[in-house]
């Protein structure tokens, strides 16, 4: 299953909110991309998040596939430890069937 963040989701009161990407930072506070869709298991668990990196202004952007796991939340903030803007540009590149 797929949680879309940028998605438009019921809240507990019944209304409809949307969600809006949110960006993930690497260890020095740089936008490393945004964070689209996260990826649910079979076991109701966040396993996967499919982030947006390489676009300038959103022209030329790629989706890739990171671990769960390897995010972490400090301040308010995603922070994905050790994310270089090359390394993240040269993971293979995720096709979204419904895009």
């Amino acid at each position: 299953m797929v949680a879309r963040i940028g998605a438009p989701r019921r809240s507990s009161d019944g209304a409809q909110r949307w969600a809006r990407p949110l960006s993930g930072v690497n260890d020095a506070n740089d936008t490393a991309g945004k964070i689209g869709d996260v990826i649910i298991g079979q076991d109701g668990k966040a396993s996967f998040v499919v982030l947006s990196v390489g676009s300038f202004l959103g022209v030329g952007d790629r989706l890739v596939v990171l671990p769960y796991d390897q995010l972490r939340t400090t301040g308010g903030k995603v922070v994905l430890p050790g994310a270089a803007e090359d390394a993240l540009k040269a993971l293979p590149e995720c096709k979204h069937t419904s895009r």
